[in-house]
């Protein structure tokens, strides 16, 4: 299993306190991982052979300018070498160091689910009241469109889910229904 979460924490972790040098990092790791995408549909990126080019190819181009630059060229070479990288591997480091990032700024990421696109006046009221809860200093909202929620909202923070959905009510009705023991005319004592 890949432990995604690992590697970015000890890429951020790598990069210390200094959110300029993180975020050169970050945006290195993006380009990186767009070119070995491009790459890997050639060849198959993997074991020691491959990452000692890589890294002498990044060299060549100028990689290493700064802390962050330098440290998503060991990070890509390192998955490389260990055979660990491919692009949807390279996207899930990704997303963690995101995450990490963001955690460390006090940002909170919610992913938002309706059956129409949500208006603005229940985005700020969602954001408002999150933030509140949550006690963040900023909340990052991102719509998804999901026409089989019927209407409502979903919410996914962090691993947490918030169902609110039509979808889910009506499946919690259907549920509760079908409890009811027969011939008790919908009581049950």
């Amino acid at each position: 299993m890949f432990a995604a979460e690992r590697w970015a924490e000890a890429f951020v972790n790598a990069l210390g306190e200094n959110p300029k040098v993180l975020d050169e990092g970050i945006e290195a790791f993006k380009t990186l991982i767009s070119f070995l995408e491009k790459l890997e549909k050639k060849e198959r990126l993997s074991g020691k052979a491959t990452a000692a080019r890589l890294e002498r190819v990044i060299r060549e181009a100028g990689g290493g300018n700064s802390a962050g630059v330098e440290y998503a060229c060991r990070l890509t070479v390192l998955l490389v070498a260990r055979g660990r990288f491919t692009p949807h591997n390279g996207g899930k480091v990704l997303a963690e160091i995101e995450t990490l990032r963001n955690r460390k700024r006090g940002i909170l990421t919610v992913t938002v689910d309706s059956a129409v696109p949500p208006d603005e006046e229940l985005l700020k009221t969602l954001r408002e009241s999150i933030k509140n809860r949550r006690g963040a200093a900023e909340i990052h909202l991102i719509p998804r469109i999901i026409p089989e929620l019927i209407g409502g909202y979903r919410l996914h923070i962090g691993s947490e889910l918030v169902d609110a959905s039509l979808r889910s009510l009506l499946r919690n009705m259907a549920a509760h229904l079908q409890a009811v023991p027969a011939g008790t005319g919908g009581v049950a004592w």
